[in-house]
């Protein structure tokens, strides 16, 4: 039996409508594109009873918009090579990690991206200056060597169209998209999710299929 998998938006921290949507459409497995909500500090985003009751699988990396410096320690404690076990069968997945599915095929997570709206955030409780995707990221990588299928990142490539339209000079001046497009060149991947964006689309770029899932229900 093929692995059911739900690849799903911006969460936030909505519990409730996450696992209204893991409840009604039963996955094997979700693929959460960043802005999951980790916030272990804020007693707002504590998981809820219904999650403690989960038995899918959430694998979840780094929005923007998301407690990076605990992110961070958590790389520096367990590695950044594979999951790490954060909740209730959730589990972080670090830049350049990969994710190996039922069928085979290999995800690369590549999360980050720059706020927009920063200055109304404060440095170090709700904004952080690692968001950014940097150089060293790229490091950690797999090899050429390593054939990926499927890459999911919060932001996407400098060759990816933006849509709606209204976002694309808002967005336009993000590093962290030059950063996705080495990503992109170096691995040419069957498929590619990213979120950040809050809108559904869908498209080609080359032979790439490109698809933006919706936030919420």
């Amino acid at each position: 039996m093929d692995q059911a998998i739900c690849i799903m938006g911006d969460v936030e921290g909505d519990w409730k409508t996450m696992m209204e949507i893991i409840n009604e459409d039963q996955p094997d497995i979700v693929l959460q594109v960043g802005d999951f909500g980790y916030w272990p500090n804020r007693p707002e985003y504590k998981y809820s009873r219904q999650m403690y009751k989960n038995q899918v699988s959430i694998y979840f990396y780094d929005g923007n918009h998301e407690d990076h410096k605990n992110l961070r320690k958590l790389c520096k404690q367990y590695g950044s090579s594979g999951s790490i076990a954060v909740g209730p069968n959730i589990f972080f997945m670090p830049r350049g990690s990969v994710l190996t599915l039922q069928d085979g095929r290999k995800v690369l997570f590549m999360g980050g991206a720059e706020s927009v709206d920063k200055r109304r955030r404060t440095p170090g409780y709700d904004w952080f200056k690692q968001e950014l995707i940097l150089p060293q990221d790229l490091s950690n990588l797999p090899g050429e060597d390593t054939k990926v299928d499927i890459v999911i990142s919060h932001t996407c490539p400098l060759e990816f169209q933006i849509v709606p339209d209204i976002y694309a000079d808002i967005f336009a001046s993000d590093p962290c998209r030059a950063m996705l497009s080495q990503v992109l060149h170096k691995f040419q991947p069957e498929l590619w999710y990213f979120g950040h964006f809050h809108h559904l689309n869908g498209g080609t770029y080359k032979k790439l299929c490109l698809e933006l899932p919706a936030p919420h229900r």
